[in-house]
């Protein structure tokens, strides 16, 4: 079995997804489109509340380099993955965004 580092880097392909954790201008930028199309009740009636986590699913093939093995930071009201790792985008259109990964998916991509 492969172990994981620092350093590696691993080639996502299209289709593969990492999470992310939202800045605060990416949340108020969420909530100015939803009033502008006038969206700002879910299906119960309430106000919409919008998740810091979120996530990105690669739309061409995508490399990220691990930069840490702990600490992954996870902001969501569901329970944080296991064996969630620290990585940076390093290609395509999310270049230099700050990810983290579960070794699992890591385990099932190429690596250079």
């Amino acid at each position: 079995m492969e172990k994981i580092k620092k350093g590696t880097v691993y080639v996502f392909p299209k289709g593969g997804e990492v999470y992310y954790v939202r800045t605060p201008d990416e949340l108020k930028d969420l909530y100015a489109a939803d009033q502008a199309t006038g969206n700002t009740l879910n299906s119960a009636g309430e106000s919409l509340i919008h998740n810091r986590q979120g996530s990105i699913r690669f739309v061409e093939p995508t490399t990220v380099m691990i930069v840490g093995l702990t600490r992954a930071e996870w902001h969501s009201w569901y329970n944080k993955p296991v064996g969630l790792v620290r990585a940076v985008v390093t290609s395509g259109p999310n270049i230099g965004r700050q990810v983290s990964v579960t070794k699992k998916v890591l385990l099932g991509t190429q690596n250079l």
